[in-house]
């Protein structure tokens, strides 16, 4: 299962600093478009942090 997590905030880049603080890691760029970015928790488990559309 892959999840697609939109912020609900609005702001990607705020959204993206979180969960990096909150022990995340950066896999890489989207696979929708490159504005989103591919993230892991610390179990290693991917998602994806979807720019809002």
């Amino acid at each position: 299962m892959h999840l697609d997590v939109v912020p609900s905030g609005g702001d990607r880049d705020a959204e993206i600093d979180r969960l990096l603080a909150l022990g995340a890691t950066r896999v890489g760029v989207g696979r929708h478009t490159v504005e989103d970015v591919v993230l892991a928790d610390p179990d290693g488990t991917e998602f994806c942090l979807v720019t809002p559309r």
